[in-house]
């Protein structure tokens, strides 16, 4: 019995793999009717900056840009100019990536505790 089960799998596989091979078939357009023009053949368009893929990675390029910005004022002591830049990127942290929000966390800590110790003078 095991013996019959074993060779009717193995026919039942044989039978597959031979009904499973690549068939091409070839797909013509109908022939238009004679005195009628055919129409231009449609080009495709290029794609869209405006997909969703496109758009996260423009905003995340603009916001990796604008946190390094924002790090070398901190380091510069440009605090002035590095909190607009900051805030800007707080509004957009919701839409980054977990990485940069951290990032972008780190920064306004940064920012506190530099806000927070005087300047000192010629240094």
């Amino acid at each position: 019995m095991r013996s019959v089960l074993i060779a009717a799998a193995l026919v039942m596989c044989i039978t597959l793999a031979h009904g499973c091979k690549d068939k091409e078939t070839k797909v013509t357009a109908p022939k238009p009717a004679p005195g009628t023009t055919q129409p231009a053949a449609r080009t495709p368009a290029p794609p869209a900056m405006d997909t969703p893929k496109a758009a996260v990675n423009a905003s995340t390029a603009e916001a990796e840009s604008m946190l390094k910005k924002v790090m070398d004022y901190i380091k510069e002591r440009k605090l002035s100019d590095a909190e607009p830049l900051l805030k800007k990127l707080e509004e957009m942290k919701a839409s980054l990536p977990q990485g940069l929000q951290d990032q972008i966390a780190s920064a306004r800590k940064a920012f506190d505790s530099a806000k927070a110790v005087p300047a000192v003078p010629g240094l």
